[in-house]
Parts: C-alpha cells; structure tokens; sequence
C-alpha cells in the first residue's frame, strides 16, 4: 500500500543566484581589465605625446613641409611643457627671420574653445631683414587669426631689423608684450622696449578687419640736454589715416605736437602743427637772451598738382598725392610759422628785441622758401622774403651768402633805432650806428644773417 511521500529537502534560495553572481563577476573583471588597459594605453599615448621624441617628430615634418623654407635646431622638451628651440629661420622673397634661444609654452586646455593660450615665449635675440624698395607698404588684407590667440607674456632680449644688403640696423632690447586676440580686436595690454632713442611703454587696440581701427598710448622717457623727459603719446584713427599727438615739458618750456599720417602711402606725412609755450632760450643755449615764447608751426603736404619741381619753378600740371620721399629725405611741406616774444628789449639788458614775427614757408624738398616775413621789434618792423638750399641728409652746406646780414642783425639789435631805417641794397640798417654792445651771435651772418647757401629778397624796414 502506498505510505505518504517521503517529504523532499527544501531548496536552496541561492542556488539560482550563484551562476548570475559569477557572471556579473566576470563581467566586472573584464570592465575592470578593460579600463586598466586604457589608462595604460592613454597613459603612454599621453607620454608618449608629451615625449621629446614626439617634439622632434612634429619639428622634422614642419621643416620637410616648409620646402626649404624652414629651419629648426635641436628642439627640445615636450609640447605639453616647456619647447626650447636652439636656433629657427625663416627664409623666403618676402621675409628673412632668425631666432635663437627660443622658448614657448602653450597652454592646450584652451584649445577646445578654439583658443590657444601662450603661456610664455622668449627669445634671446630676433633679426628680421626685408628687402630693399622704396615702395610704400601694402595695407594688410586682414589681421585676423584663425583662432583666438592670447600671449600671456612675451620676451625678447633684442630685435635687430634692417633691409637686406643695407648696414644700417634698428635695435631694440629687452622687448616685452601681453596681448590677445578676442571679438575681432586685437588688444595690446602692455608693451615695452628700450632703443636708443630712450624707453617706451605702450598699450592700446587695432581692429583686425579694414580699416582697422587705432586706439593707442605711448610713453616716451628719454633724455634732452642731459636731462631726462618724457613724452606722452596718442594714436587715433585707423592703419590709412593716423592722427598722432604728442606733448612734454623741458625747462618749463610745454610743446606740443600733431601730426596726420597715411602710412601706406607714397608720402606718409598729410599734415603737422608744432607748438611751444613759455620758452627761454636763455635756458636752453648759453649766451642766448632770455625771452618768453609762444610759438606755432602750421604745415601741410602739397599734392603733385601744386608743388612745383625742386629748386622752383611752374607746378606740375599732374593731379593726385605728391610724389614718394625718397628714404631718409625731408618731405615737402607748406604752411606758416608765427612767434610772439612777451618779454621783449635790448640786448644790452640780456633780451631779445624781438615782440612778434610770421612768415610762410615753402619747401620742395630741397629749398626753403620764407615769404611774407615779418619782424616786430622796439627797432621798428622788417618785411621781406628769404630762400635757403637745405643740404641732404649727412651733407654740409654749400654755396655763398647773396647778402650781408649784419644790417638786418643791427635794425633788431638796437633797441632805440625809431622809423623811419635806411634800406640799402637786400639788407636793412638802422640811420644810426649798430650798437656795439651787439653779441656775437647776433650780428654773426651765419646766425641771422646770410650763411652759406642763403639767400635773401628785399627787406624793408617800416
């Protein structure tokens, strides 16, 4: 007869668990393994990126690629670091460059954000030669960078730059600047050098697209008469038409200048007006009278149409801007000059006998032209006109005097000559004698008088 069932043993509630266990096991052994081979594997890609090995690799290919252009010495160090670079040329038809004991570190975490940031870039010395023309430069077609660019801080020790087959350089040392490129302005945040011509500090920002547009400001500290001075600077406009101001103080003399330039044309100088007020000569040339001087200097380039050829003569019938100044010559300018002496007497009491004087002035590049001269003194007042041949630059005067300036020197120098004067010949005198008291430097014709290469129109005494 059938007994009950035996009773069966209960089952194991983790007997169905302990295979999915061992799976996940595996899996997270296998997860595991995985990225532990790609930390190794991106470890040596990274070390491998940032080996000099890799550095040597990219300067090889950038040189085969350049063509010849390109050369690059014993590079060493690592891109993701620091990268010193022996020796680097660039040389081609345009442009000659030459680097050495360079340094850069860039800063790649920018670079997502399509931005590389320069950490540092020195460089112990840079020449960069160009070739000889006396062309004027081409406007830029844009100064934009593919991407945006920021140099932290930059250095060089000094930039040598000069055209190719020429001797004479320009040198400037210890070269610093911090700029950047953002939203289509480049902005210079700090810039110094040192030149010959003194110390200059600078800032300010150029648009990257035409007509690039200027704002900037300078400092200028240099040294005149042995003392020091600084110049203050500012730089409006755009790259085709600058306006630049200027001003500083010497001996408690103030000047100031302006002065538009078109710097991408044949002749870069469109206008200029010096002024200076408050000035002694007395302080600034021994021997000279004390006077107290305010005086203006108007001038403006003439178009080919009304300058005339040099030496004089019938204007050019051509239109259009004047013609290109060859290098290191003295532009054509016309204009006006006025003077006015507020503290005027004889020359016996160490003053000048000189109230006021005006003129216009003409220069073609080679004569200076004086017309409409006026000279208000206690002596009475002189008109006249007077031409003198300006030697090239480097070259020593030529020619003889056309008149004696001893009379024009005496109607000024003696205060208590009254009209009416004696006019005779080109030069004026006083109906009394000269006094003798007169200095050297005065009636000395190489000072006022007709030097050489001078020559002077009739002057009238009034």
């Amino acid at each position: 007869m059938d007994g009950p069932t035996p009773a069966q043993p209960p089952a194991d509630p983790q007997a169905h668990v302990r295979p999915r266990s061992r799976r996940v096991g595996r899996s997270l052994l296998v997860t595991a393994g995985v990225a532990t081979l790609t930390v190794v594997l991106l470890a040596a890609a990274l070390a491998w990126l940032g080996s000099e090995a890799l550095l040597r690799e990219v300067a090889a290919r950038a040189v085969a690629a350049a063509g010849g252009r390109l050369t690059i010495d014993a590079p060493q160090g690592s891109l993701f670091g620091t990268v010193r670079i022996a020796r680097a040329a660039w040389r081609d038809a345009a442009i000659e460059v030459e680097v050495t004991d360079a340094t850069v570190s860039i800063d790649w975490r920018t670079l997502p954000a399509m931005r590389v940031r320069v950490r540092e870039l020195t460089a112990a010395r840079v020449e960069v030669v160009t070739p000889r023309s006396d062309a004027p430069a081409e406007l830029p077609a844009s100064l934009a960078p593919p991407i945006g660019v920021e140099v932290v801080q930059a250095r060089i020790g000094e930039l040598v730059l000069r055209e190719a087959g020429a001797d004479a350089t320009t040198r400037l040392t210890d070269l610093q600047v911090s700029a950047r490129h953002a939203r289509s302005v480049w902005t210079i945040d700090a810039l110094s050098l040192a030149a010959p011509f003194g110390t200059l500090s600078a800032g300010g920002t150029v648009g990257d697209a035409p007509p690039f547009a200027v704002s900037a400001r300078a400092l200028l500290q240099t040294r005149v008469l042995e003392e020091p001075v600084a110049v203050d600077a500012t730089a409006t406009g755009n790259l085709p038409a600058l306006t630049v101001e200027a001003r500083t103080v010497l001996r408690d003399a103030s000047a100031s200048a302006r002065a538009s330039l078109a710097p991408f044309a044949s002749q870069p100088l469109t206008s200029v007006e010096l002024s200076v007020a408050n000035a002694d000569l007395s302080r600034f040339v021994p021997g000279m009278p004390a006077t107290r001087l305010e005086g203006r200097l108007q001038g403006r380039t003439p178009t080919a149409a009304t300058q005339g050829p040099p030496g004089g003569g019938t204007p050019r019938g051509a239109t259009g801007p004047a013609p290109a100044v060859p290098p290191g010559a003295l532009p054509p300018l016309d204009g006006t000059l006025s003077l006015r002496n507020a503290r005027p007497g004889p020359i016996d009491a160490g003053l000048l006998p000189l109230s006021a004087a005006q003129a216009g002035f003409a220069f073609d590049g080679e004569r200076l032209r004086l017309r409409a001269v006026t000279l208000d003194g206690p002596a009475g007042r002189l008109t006249g006109e007077a031409s003198m041949r300006l030697p090239a630059a480097g070259a020593t005067a030529t020619g003889a005097g056309a008149a004696t300036g001893a009379g024009v020197a005496a109607a000024l120098a003696r205060s208590a000559c009254a009209p009416p004067c004696a006019r005779t010949g080109a030069a004026t005198r006083p109906a009394s004698p000269a006094s003798s008291q007169a200095p050297q430097w005065l009636t000395d014709r190489a000072w006022l008088g007709a030097p050489a290469g001078v020559s002077m129109g009739v002057v009238e005494a009034m």
